[in-house]
């Protein structure tokens, strides 16, 4: 295809049209998705904080199934769009069926290239953020030995961790931070000379559990499936959310190792304090720190305020919690939204003909008989022949 083809199509306000309706549709089923993976996380607000991690990440990540699906030729059809939100439905169906003959569209390529603007800024600052924090990686001096070496290898033989972790020392950062999926790697700030065993410990503890989750993969998918959603605040309500309950989560794995919350706790604001200064370097996309100063009052709140102690995800809540996601998953994705019967009804008597034609075509698809006869003899009185024809052509079985 050449780049005039290219140009055109993506200029041709047709297509636009139904890209919009597309795009509105996709975002109704990525509401509806995240809605439901706020309900199952409220629910499980007393489960392991590692349960709540799973929800949320398979939440930001799934919003790209929950794409695909609603794409798929298979589905359950639900008459179920309110009013309030068919309205851009029917009108975006209602201009594409009055496009040709209507003018001053200009405005639909420019939501187009928008769109394409604004996944490329954000996957742009995911690139950026992976390549400061490689530079980092490679400016840093690597810790073969000593006690932090041996410290390390303690905390991987606790979590279960047999991949190789390299542990690095950087003076340009402010607070520990992992980074890496296939060679994980442990930044360490310059200050972490001061800390004693038990703080060593306590830090590679957390770092290491990030390492055993694989949370640095996990943060980049959420960083694309935010740029393909970056319009829609949920996705990045859901991105935030994740940040938390990861955190959170390697928290929860360090108290079951026998660290103090209070101990802990102190830590963690220590560091929160002196990573506030340069708090840039911790907010890169492909990094995962311990003393983020988001967040931090939810997890101290965590870390110190459960009396029993941390609980783990055992493996019947780890299968409850995988069932859960993909049942809504599967539900959500594969239904097939449409107007509610009574909306597209006052469709039928608006003053425009594509609104009329548009609500008529989809009344007719898997109607009734009673309804399919109210349907015939509404269409045979519109004065507008444009109308009676996409709704016969509806009832004898076309495609609305």
């Amino acid at each position: 295809m050449t780049n005039s083809a290219v140009l055109d199509l993506l200029l041709d306000p047709v297509r636009g049209i139904d890209w919009l309706w597309h795009g509105y549709v996709v975002g109704l089923h990525a509401t509806l998705f995240l809605a439901g993976v706020g309900v199952l996380s409220a629910a499980a607000r007393h489960a392991a904080a590692e349960a709540r991690a799973r929800l949320w990440a398979f939440g930001v990540l799934g919003l790209a199934a929950v794409t695909v699906l609603c794409y798929l030729p298979v589905g359950w059809y639900a008459d179920v769009v309110p009013a309030g939100a068919a309205v851009p439905m029917l009108s975006l169906r209602a201009l594409q069926m009055d496009a040709a003959g209507s003018g001053g569209m200009a405005w639909v390529p420019v939501l187009r290239i928008a769109w394409i603007v604004g996944a490329a800024l954000v996957l742009g600052r995911l690139c950026w953020g992976w390549a400061i924090v490689g530079a980092l990686a490679r400016r840093s001096r690597p810790m073969w030995s000593g006690p932090w070496q041996a410290s390390l290898e303690q905390a991987r033989r606790e979590l279960g961790v047999r991949r190789h972790v390299e542990l690095r020392r950087s003076a340009e950062i402010p607070a520990p931070l992992t980074c890496g999926t296939l060679r994980p790697v442990v930044l360490l700030p310059a200050c972490a000379d001061a800390w004693d065993a038990d703080e060593r410990r306590a830090v590679l503890l957390h770092e290491v559990a990030h390492v055993r989750r694989l949370d640095c993969l996990v943060q980049v998918l959420a960083q694309v499936s935010c740029a393909w959603y970056w319009f829609h605040p949920g996705a990045w309500w859901a991105a935030a959310r994740l940040r938390d309950a990861r955190e959170q989560a390697a928290d929860a794995r360090v108290l079951r190792a026998g660290v103090r919350p209070s101990q802990y706790a102190g830590l963690l604001l220590r560091l929160s304090d002196h990573a506030r200064l340069r708090e840039a370097v911790g907010s890169c996309a492909t990094a995962v720190a311990l003393a983020r100063p988001a967040g931090l009052r939810g997890r101290l709140h965590a870390v110190l305020g459960t009396r029993a102690g941390p609980r783990g995800l055992s493996r019947p809540a780890g299968a409850a919690v995988a069932l859960a996601c993909a049942a809504l998953l599967l539900t959500l994705g594969s239904m097939r939204m449409s107007p509610h019967p009574a909306v597209l009804w006052r469709a039928m008597e608006t003053q425009g003909w594509a609104y009329r034609a548009y609500a008529g075509a989809v009344l007719a698809y898997e109607a009734d008989a009673p309804t399919r006869a109210r349907l015939r003899a509404v269409a045979a009185a519109d004065p507008d022949p444009r109308v009676r024809r996409a709704v016969e052509r509806a009832l004898a079985g076309g495609a609305h």
